[in-house]
């Protein structure tokens, strides 16, 4: 789904927008933040939904990690396996999917085999949620996770957070995750609405009339 495309535009987006801020003036402000992560997640899933469980179990696999690292006494040994050991699995994942077919065909001409390792299509914005992950381990194992206690919910929406999760920028844990605890950002703002709404209309206009 294209930000410039008319179902993001004339369904997703209204849809999206009009129940966030019903349950947020309804003050059921967790269910506002678990009503965005699910719209989040959708719009991951609608260009191909089996990659969607490997971002969640990505997201899973990086938060149980985090909390790890962070648990773990700072600097020591212990800390510093499980980070290797987190950017590892995660490069990993890269390296699958962006490189698995070069190695095969390259490994098939020096050696004369016959490998297939099948079609594989590059996940869509792998690299963005990747990175992201990455620098929050390196962070918790910094000790700047130490006490956050961020809860599956909004750490993955922090990653999977659907303005920024296909374009980028990559984000660090304390630029956005502190806006999404601030259950005053969820209160309806005329002025927010408007400034959002103009930067969203010269971005398209950017898009679709230049780029």
């Amino acid at each position: 789904m294209l930000f410039n495309s008319y179902i993001f535009i004339f369904l997703f987006l209204p849809i999206s927008f009009g129940v966030y801020f019903l349950l947020a003036t309804r003050q059921w402000l967790r269910a506002a933040q678990i009503w965005l992560l699910a719209a989040s997640l959708f719009f991951y899933g609608f260009w191909k939904p089996p990659y969607l469980i490997l971002m969640v179990v990505s997201i899973v696999f990086n938060h149980q990690m985090g909390a790890a690292i962070a648990n773990a006494e700072l600097g020591s040994k212990k800390a510093k396996t499980l980070l290797w050991v987190g950017i590892g699995a995660n490069l990993a994942a890269i390296a699958h999917y962006k490189y698995a077919g070069f190695v095969a065909s390259s490994l098939n001409v020096i050696l004369q085999t016959s490998w297939n390792v099948g079609d594989i299509f590059l996940p869509l914005a792998i690299s963005f949620y990747t990175f992201t992950q990455i620098a929050y381990l390196v962070d918790a194992y910094r000790g700047e996770v130490k006490g956050n206690n961020y809860d599956l919910v909004t750490y993955a929406l922090f990653v999977a957070f659907f303005p920024q999760l296909i374009a980028g920028p990559i984000l660090r844990h304390d630029e956005l995750i502190p806006q999404l605890r601030d259950w005053q950002n969820y209160t309806f703002n005329h002025t927010n609405i408007g400034q959002g709404l103009s930067l969203f209309i010269l971005g398209l206009g950017k898009k679709v009339l230049i780029a």
